[in-house]
C-alpha cells in the first residue's frame, strides 16, 4: 500500500474556469495598463530597470549554438481571478 497523496493540482481540469476568446482576455489586459507617455535615451549603464522603448536585435546568434528553451508566460488563476 502507498502512502502518497495526489499533487495538489489534482483534479484542476474539472475547476478550471471557462474559457475567454483571445480579443475578450487581451481587451482584459489592455485595460490595466497605462502607456508610458515619452522615451528618453540613456547610457547601457543607466538603463537597469527601464523598459525598451523599441526591439532591441542582436546581430549574432545568442546563444551561439542551437537551443530548444521554450519562452513564454506562466501565471496562478489566483493572481488573475479579478480580471
Amino acid at each position: 500500500m502507498s502512502d502518497a497523496k495526489p499533487a495538489p493540482t489534482a483534479g484542476a481540469v474539472a475547476q478550471r474556469a471557462p474559457m475567454l476568446p483571445m480579443e475578450d482576455a487581451l481587451q482584459r489586459l489592455l485595460l490595466q495598463v497605462t502607456p508610458l507617455g515619452r522615451t528618453e535615451s540613456v547610457a547601457t549603464p543607466l538603463a537597469r530597470g527601464r523598459v525598451l522603448a523599441q526591439d532591441l536585435v542582436s546581430p549574432l546568434d545568442v546563444p551561439p549554438y542551437d537551443n530548444s528553451a521554450m519562452d513564454g508566460y506562466a501565471m496562478r488563476a489566483a493572481d488573475v481571478a479579478a480580471l
